[in-house]
């Protein structure tokens, strides 16, 4: 089961202890690959928190969500850049501020992959993680499930009963009636509408697992429908910008939660194609969907290796850069410094080099096309590359 780790913001982090929210989506980065990290700074840098407009700092205290993929949560990968040149470089569609990168990988010395999850309820078992200077990291709060919602822990010990959107996360289909429903341990856990409590239903009595997504176009902006409630003789949606596009965002004046979240609140009435999504979940998908997750990190880890490698044949000590290629073309290398060059990497760990003079996207085409460097042409050159 792949274990996946957020950062929150501090009133994301207090509508949790308060009012037990239950929703999350943003940029994650595996547990794995950062799980040695307890300073907030380092904390900072890996997730990228200096974006503007930041509540964040480098002292911290920095708030972590750590939770396991849960089988309603779906990803996008963050490749893109910060202009609209990186767009067309790099072939992705995010474009978000610095220190946002683009490349799939976080702004860190090593490599750490980056994802976005879509608007998501959150997983049984997650934990809020507080980190502070000169502290052990501590858990305040964890999260049970739909019915029984957190469990905060510490001086302010108790329970917070769950309150959540009817439009994010899984339901299931119990005698012919749709419940708001989570995947625990392998048992389905519903929501008794009448009483709150938490039912565990027998396997056999479960007709569909699903999550039910309400998908509409906000001012010509795709966005999800995650709340929606009375108000004044209307009905007010909250809706979460599914694009990644912070300049429209922007120019719209979407609510910024954090870098790449934008939600708002509308009139229902204001939104256009309006459409019901019913994503129905096999309850095997969970296992299924974590080890792709895994299985693609671990791909990218090798590929990097397999650059690094090569580099320190041509060089010594460099600074290495790393790019995720699209269509699962591999991950490319780039040696930060004037003559360093570029190496792309394919899943079969052949390899092609080119030098500085070759700009990104013409070693690009040739990679694609599928020219390579002989192995052994890596060789040491204590002077550089040109």
């Amino acid at each position: 089961m792949t274990t996946l780790q957020k950062a929150v913001t501090p009133a994301m982090s207090a509508a949790i202890l308060e009012h037990g929210f239950d929703r999350l989506s943003g940029f994650v980065v595996r547990r794995a690959d950062v799980q040695d990290l307890t300073t907030p700074g380092d904390l900072y840098r890996v997730h990228a928190l200096g974006f503007p407009g930041t509540p964040f700092t480098p002292d911290g205290p920095i708030d972590v969500l750590v939770f396991e993929v849960s089988p309603t949560m779906r990803f996008d990968d963050a490749i893109g850049g910060t202009t609209r040149e990186d767009l067309e470089r790099t072939g992705g569609v995010f474009l978000d501020r610095a220190p946002f990168t683009g490349t799939g990988f976080a702004p860190f010395e090593r490599a750490v992959p980056v994802w976005w999850l879509r608007p998501a309820r959150m997983a049984p078992g997650t934990q809020l993680v507080r980190f502070e200077n000169g502290r052990e990291p501590r858990v305040l709060a964890e999260y049970a499930d739909v019915a029984t919602g957190w469990r905060v822990l510490g001086n302010v010990a108790g329970r917070l009963p769950a309150s959540p959107s009817a439009y994010v996360g899984g339901y299931a289909k119990v005698g012919g009636a749709s419940r708001l429903a989570d995947l625990v341990g392998g048992r389905v856990v519903v929501l008794d509408p009448s009483t709150g409590a938490p039912l565990v239903p027998a396997p056999s009595e479960i007709e569909q697992f699903f999550e039910l997504e309400v998908l509409a176009v906000w001012n010509g902006l795709d966005v999800r429908v995650v709340g929606s409630w009375s108000q004044d003789g209307q009905t007010m949606n909250r809706v979460a910008y599914l694009g990644h596009d912070a300049d429209l965002a922007e120019a719209l004046r979407l609510q910024k939660l954090e870098a790449g979240v934008y939600e708002a609140t509308v009139p229902e009435a204001s939104l256009t194609e309006v459409r019901h999504t019913v994503v129905e979940v096999a309850l095997g998908d969970s296992a299924a969907g974590a080890s792709e997750a895994d299985a693609s990190a671990s791909t990218l880890d090798r590929l990097v290796d397999v650059g690094r490698a090569l580099f320190a044949k041509l060089t010594e000590n460099p600074t290495l850069n790393v790019i995720e290629l699209p269509d699962g073309l591999g991950v490319c290398l780039v040696h930060a410094v004037r003559g360093g060059g570029k190496i792309y990497v394919a899943p079969d760990e052949s390899a092609l080099f080119v030098g500085s003079a070759v700009d990104f996207e013409a070693g690009l085409g040739a990679f694609r096309d599928g020219v390579r460097t002989p192995l052994e042409k890596f060789t040491i050159s204590r002077g550089g590359n040109g």
